[in-house]
């Protein structure tokens, strides 16, 4: 079943997005930031096409939440032909057997993946680094502060590994927004970048459900409702504001309600917990 719909996700064309030059282009910006409520089929479809369409103008790096120990099986399986037995092989990977699947681990990024896995044999992204680091000199007390700092400094090793690339970021909100965390003192990952290089999105859709995880154990993690942010967008870029949206510069709106994606291998907490039809 799995397979299946990661081969129909692969078979899909990726789809125009209106507005979206909006994000690079501005010939200084060098870090488009997007940011998500994780466990929906629509944001990591939606940024597949927006690497779409940066990719026919731009060199593009391609980063994702995930931690840089799990890049080596990232890289094998974009080294891969994407048959039954690699994709087996990268379902190995703590990305999809943590039992805390908060919906990185789901269907919808394992479809992602592949998606980016044939661009990357096609020329149309040079790299996929997973950029979710942690800054050992800051003390686990204070994790907040490392995971972003982390980040942060990943995204700019990339940018500079990469010179005149466009580097496109995925991620949780919290991190992408280029305002402080959760309201405290804690600057973001995107925070830390340069301003004058950096355009932060975040995609939202007309409500709907999303995969989550709403507590501290695998079984708060299952199907809930997303409420919309406010009024409807029709798909496509928007510009927004620091008063409707603080700390994003556009809104990328799927133009439709959101669908949770359950995870990729589920495991028996969350077997039998699924979005209602």
């Amino acid at each position: 079943m799995i397979l299946a719909l990661i081969a129909a996700a692969a078979a899909t064309a990726c789809a125009p997005v209106p507005g979206g030059d909006q994000l690079w282009a501005d010939p200084k910006t060098r870090f488009v930031l997007v940011g998500e409520n994780h466990g929906t089929n629509e944001s990591p479809a939606m940024f597949a096409d927006l690497v779409c369409a940066a990719s026919a103008k731009h060199k593009v790096v391609v980063a994702l939440e995930y931690p840089p120990e799990e890049q080596p099986a990232i890289d094998a399986f974009l080294r891969s032909n994407g048959d039954a037995e690699a994709r087996t092989a990268f379902l190995k990977s703590r990305i999809w057997t943590n039992s805390f699947k908060d919906g990185r681990s789901s269907v919808a990024m394992l479809n992602l993946f592949e998606q980016l896995r044939q661009w990357k044999r096609a020329g149309r992204i040079q790299a996929l680094v997973a950029f979710s680091d942690y800054d050992l000199s800051i003390p686990f007390s204070q994790a907040d502060e490392g995971v972003n700092r982390g980040m942060a400094r990943v995204l700019e090793r990339s940018a500079t590994a990469y010179p005149g690339s466009l580097v496109l970021g995925y991620g949780g909100s919290v991190h992408m927004s280029a305002h402080d965390v959760m309201g405290t003192a804690i600057r973001s990952a995107a925070g830390r970048l340069p301003r004058s290089k950096l355009v932060s999105t975040f995609v939202e859709g007309d409500g709907g459900w999303a995969w989550q995880c709403r507590g501290t154990g695998p079984m708060d993690c299952g199907p809930h409702q997303s409420a919309p942010f406010g009024p409807h967008y029709p798909r496509g870029v928007w510009r927004t504001s620091e008063y409707l949206l603080p700390g994003f510069d556009f809104i990328v709106s799927t133009g439709v309600p959101f669908s949770a994606s359950p995870a990729a291998l589920p495991t028996s907490q969350t077997q039998g917990r699924r979005p209602p039809k």
